[in-house]
Parts: C-alpha cells; structure tokens; sequence
C-alpha cells in the first residue's frame, strides 16, 4: 500500500472532499508546495458562509475558465493567497499574481458580487449594518439587531 494510499484511508469526508477540490482545482490548495498538507481545509474555506453559498460554486467555475488562458506554467504555479471579508463588507480575493487580465476580471466581478448578497446566508442582501460594515438580508439583520 502506497504512503498517499495510506493517508488518503485515514481521511476524514471532508479532507476528502477538500483532496477532490484541490485536485481538481489546484490553484484552491492553500499550500501548494507542502506535501504533507493534510486538507483540512481549502482557499474557499476562507470566503464567509453566506458568499460561499450565494456565488462560491460560480467563482470557481469562472475562475477555472479564466485560468485556462494562462499559458501553463502560468496555471500551474498559480493560487490563491487568501480570501478575506474586510471592513465595510468588502470581498478581497488576493491571487499570487496580478499579471492576467481574465483572472482580474474574474475577482473584480466576485469583489462587486459580495455587496449584492448577505455574508451570513447567502440571501440576496437587503440592508446594511451600522456604518455600511456588512451587507445582510432581513432575517440576518433582524437577528443581529435583536
């Protein structure tokens, strides 16, 4: 029995499903270069709950199309550094490298996409907290302000 083949049985489900996305997308692995990353997470683990169910499944589709016009070793050595909600309930997607322009255009479309839908559930986004921080629907600003 193979090291991998060993590692892989004593997965849990979700390592698992994190594995089959970092394979299938690689540029999702948070580290690419350490071999005995153990999975127990993936880049998209970083987008909040609300954003990953409103429009997580679309950004990797986008992103994975984007990528196919890198020449590559371009696609290759490329990845995702972080995904962060920042103040003022902003989306920032930072990549290894700016240097493409479908890339760019892909994470500046998500960016803008964030303030349409609520950071907590994904619902379309109705109202915004005190000072324009995050963007929430009804029933996650009723929640929060109760």
């Amino acid at each position: 029995m193979s090291v991998f083949t060993t590692k892989y049985s004593q997965m849990t489900t979700e390592q698992r499903e994190n594995h089959f996305l970092c394979v299938t997308h690689p540029w999702l692995n948070p580290e690419p270069y350490n071999d005995d990353f153990d999975f127990s997470y993936t880049i998209m683990d970083l987008m909040p709950d609300g954003w990953r169910k409103a429009f997580g499944d679309a950004f990797i589709k986008d992103m994975e199309l984007a990528l196919t016009t890198l020449p590559l070793q371009a696609y290759k050595e490329f990845h995702i550094v972080d995904i962060q909600a920042l103040i003022r309930g902003r989306l920032e997607i930072r990549p290894s490298t700016l240097n493409f322009q479908a890339v760019n255009k892909v994470i500046e479309k998500y960016e803008a996409e964030a303030a349409k839908w609520c950071v907590f559930c994904g619902k379309p986004a109705t109202k915004e907290t005190a000072g324009g921080t995050l963007f929430l629907c009804d029933d996650c600003f009723n929640s929060k302000n109760n």
